[in-house]
């Protein structure tokens, strides 16, 4: 499914991306109702949440209330994690089957906006599947005209904490993102916020939505920034401008990390 922005809608080249909140259902998540209410003061034209929106199905709820408590009035675009169970994730965030066509049920799908191709996939699995690459790649293969090329997936391919470097998306993703000048890759799934440079693709992890904190476990190569904390990324990209601004903020409201891509 590719999805197109009109012109019109394009008010603030502003967007938001957090993640891993992981609501259970029963205690209130102080933390995502804070991260939500310095979202919800943010200028932004949509909202990203790079995936596990419930630590299990029951938390499906909370997550509704803690939007409607933030006063979120914003289209959330969703990557499914690895919480969230193919068949609930469908029926709630994809809405129901005999509304949507079968072709548009997928949990990967694109993004054209403000000169720029966001294109969500789902690495649950720890790889991309056969039919999910081919779509990938010729994705990639059509994106020429953008000035931006930003992919998100809830799973890092490397990272600083716990299992550090995925193998098999290294195989996989990092040769297309090298070949077809990929600019952002923007994952979660580690609770907290990093920062890396891999072959000319910055890769960023934010998932400080307010589930448990990861402790760094290796500093690999890779590695320009680990913070603990809970966070969330304002992504600013305005069409035809050649520059992509990075802005991370903590459950403070402080600025944590800046990052200016130079295309």
């Amino acid at each position: 499914m590719n999805l197109k922005f009109p012109d019109e809608f394009l008010k603030s080249g502003r967007f938001i991306v957090y993640s891993d909140n992981r609501n259970t259902g029963i205690l209130r998540n102080k933390n995502h109702r804070k991260i939500l209410e310095l979202i919800a003061r943010q200028e932004k034209d949509f909202i990203i949440h790079v995936g596990d929106f419930v630590f299990w199905d029951l938390g499906w709820f909370s997550f509704f209330r803690d939007l409607r408590h933030a006063n979120i009035d914003k289209t959330i675009f969703t990557v499914r994690g690895n919480h969230d169970l193919p068949f609930s994730y469908k029926l709630i965030l994809l809405l129901s089957r005999k509304r949507m066509k079968p072709q548009n049920q997928k949990t990967y799908y694109s993004i054209e906006y403000a000169g720029a191709i966001l294109i969500i996939l789902d690495d649950n699995r720890g790889y991309i599947d056969k039919e999910q690459y081919i779509w990938f790649i010729e994705q990639l293969k059509a994106s020429s005209e953008f000035t931006w090329k930003i992919v998100f997936a809830h799973k890092p391919i490397y990272s600083g904490a716990n299992r550090g470097v995925r193998e098999k998306l290294v195989e996989q993703l990092c040769p297309l993102f090298k070949e077809y000048h990929v600019n952002l890759f923007i994952s979660s799934h580690f609770h907290g916020y990093e920062r890396l440079e891999v072959e000319g693709t910055t890769h960023i992890i934010t998932a400080g939505g307010g589930a448990p904190l990861t402790d760094l476990n290796k500093k690999i190569p890779q590695l320009i920034k680990h913070i603990k904390n809970f966070n969330f990324l304002l992504v600013k990209v305005e069409k035809g401008n050649k520059i992509l601004e990075l802005t991370a903020y903590d459950i403070n409201n402080k600025i944590i990390d800046e990052k200016i891509i130079m295309n």
